[in-house]
């Protein structure tokens, strides 16, 4: 980003100020929640079914060698993950979390951190910020995440806590042992009894 200097302002330092103070102010969090509240009124965002993601933010700084940077959780790292197709994407910067409601697509809760952060350990905070945020105004009935949240964790939470049914792709590499009577080669998903 070039730098602006009108009348003795300096534009990409107070933009840089007044983003890290928007930062520290919960205000624009309580908009968010109150927009969630008015959007679940008028019947725009069901709740029933939500989605688990993460997407890549590009860090618009000078990248840094791996042995060179912040383990603060809060900078950028170097991240990768897969596409659709199945290549890996590299990028220096963060991830964007995103809880979304399946039928409507609009997030319902979002955390952002550094890009090598693991997708799996970030599903339960989210639930945990959807029902603090929300109480019971949503019935969450199913959990659909991709296969970069196949751990028992996530399974259990789920469940347990959360009281919905994981709808979670089987991840062949990573992935904590296959539950009894699902067969590798057709399985698609993994869909848990509820009862």
């Amino acid at each position: 980003m070039s730098c602006f200097h009108y009348q003795g302002l300096n534009i990409k330092e107070d933009l840089s100020r007044f983003l890290n103070l928007i930062s520290k102010s919960e205000a624009l969090e309580e908009d968010f929640k109150q927009l969630i509240l008015k959007t679940k009124s008028l019947n725009i965002i069901d709740g029933t079914d939500i989605t688990i993601d993460s997407t890549k933010l590009n860090a618009f700084e000078k990248t840094e060698p791996k042995s060179k940077l912040k383990d603060d959780g809060k900078s950028p790292n170097w991240g990768k993950k897969k596409d659709t197709d199945g290549n890996d994407i590299k990028w220096f910067g963060w991830k964007l979390h995103i809880l979304a409601d399946s039928s409507s697509e609009l997030p319902l809760a979002i955390e952002i951190t550094p890009a090598s952060v693991n997708d799996s350990i970030l599903a339960i905070p989210l639930m945990k910020k959807l029902q603090d945020y929300y109480g019971n105004t949503f019935n969450v009935k199913h959990c659909i995440m991709d296969s970069g949240y196949d751990i028992k964790d996530n399974y259990d939470y789920i469940r347990n806590k959360f009281h919905a049914q994981p709808i979670i792709t089987y991840n062949k590499i990573g992935s904590f042992a296959l539950p009894e009577g699902l067969m590798k080669d057709l399985i698609q998903f993994v869909l848990w009894d509820m009862s």
